[in-house]
């Protein structure tokens, strides 16, 4: 009787090779599956790419935007800048124009009368382009308006020349210095703040509007200075009446009283109330010539006055 083989190793090999499929596939399984993890964190990551990606152009049109914002804010400034310097030029220029002729009228008026300034006891105001008139003894007696002989001889040599001055040609061109910025020529009477000996109260009240008191002195005065004022110019007046300059004195000439309202404080002292006042320098007659300068500042302060205003401003961008 045949003894039956059994073939163990090939059962042995065929349980072996199972098992390497097994493991095999166990690997590819589990590649895949690491595979896939891998492919889901590069959706993942392309996804938050993407999103960055977005985040970064949104970013850049905000940027574009608000440079072009910039340029547009920089550009409307360097343009308010330009108008402040043009500003700033024409009035600077403005302001030496008239310095410049405030200096030259009070040169050509100085050389015109310094040789008669000692002897009228009259100076000339650099400043205010003012002739002023020192001497009261020699214009008015005191609480009078009527012009005295010799202040009459002083207003027969100036007041002619005075004007010759003040409407002088240049050579060159033909045309006025100064005609074309003198605004007025004003005569301005002052008093001290003494009232007249005689002045009582009941004198007071027949001055009109219940005028007592404390003011009645400065009241009176005020008609006094006028009364003096309208008298110089009347008088100014009558020696121009036949002479073109008429026409234009009628225009520009005016008579001014001021009582103590501008007082001359004695030396050494730039204030000073009524009663402290030099009594002798105060009682004074004065030629002053306004010019357009006023005018002028104005123009100059309404040019600027969008410099005032913030809000006009262009907010210049964050650096």
């Amino acid at each position: 009787m045949k003894k039956r083989h059994t073939d163990f190793r090939s059962h042995d090999e065929n349980v072996f090779a199972l098992s390497t499929g097994d493991l095999m596939a166990s690997l590819l399984f589990i590649f895949i599956l690491l595979l896939t993890g891998v492919l889901l964190q590069v959706y993942k990551k392309s996804d938050e790419d993407k999103e960055t990606i977005q985040k970064i152009q949104t970013e850049l049109a905000d940027a574009e935007k608000k440079s072009e914002h910039d340029e547009e804010t920089i550009k409307e400034y360097r343009q308010k800048l330009d108008e402040a310097e043009r500003i700033s030029e024409q009035n600077e220029w403005k302001v030496k124009e008239y310095q410049n002729i405030k200096a030259r009228l009070y040169d050509e008026l100085y050389e015109e009368f310094k040789d008669k300034l000692n002897e009228w006891h009259a100076s000339i105001d650099r400043e205010t382009l003012s002739i002023r008139f020192k001497e009261p003894e020699t214009m008015f007696a005191e609480g009078s308006s009527d012009i005295k002989p010799r202040y009459r001889e002083i207003l027969d040599y100036f007041f002619p020349r005075y004007i010759g001055v003040l409407l002088r040609k240049n050579s060159e061109t033909d045309q006025y210095k100064y005609k074309d910025h003198i605004v007025e020529i004003r005569i301005e009477g002052h008093t001290n703040s003494n009232p007249p000996k005689d002045l009582t109260e009941k004198r007071c009240q027949l001055l009109g509007n219940g005028t007592s008191g404390r003011n009645c002195a400065y009241y009176f005065n005020m008609m006094l200075s006028q009364e003096r004022a309208r008298n110089v110019l009347a008088y100014c007046m009558d020696m121009m009446q036949d002479r073109d300059e008429n026409g234009w004195l009628i225009k520009v000439f005016t008579a001014n009283g001021l009582s103590y309202s501008h007082l001359i404080c004695p030396e050494g002292k730039t204030e000073c109330q009524a009663g402290e006042e030099d009594k002798q320098l105060s009682r004074r007659v004065e030629f002053r010539v306004r010019t357009d300068a006023e005018k002028q500042l104005e123009s100059m302060a309404e040019s600027q006055t969008w410099l005032k205003d913030s809000e006009k401003y262009p907010v210049l961008p964050s650096q």
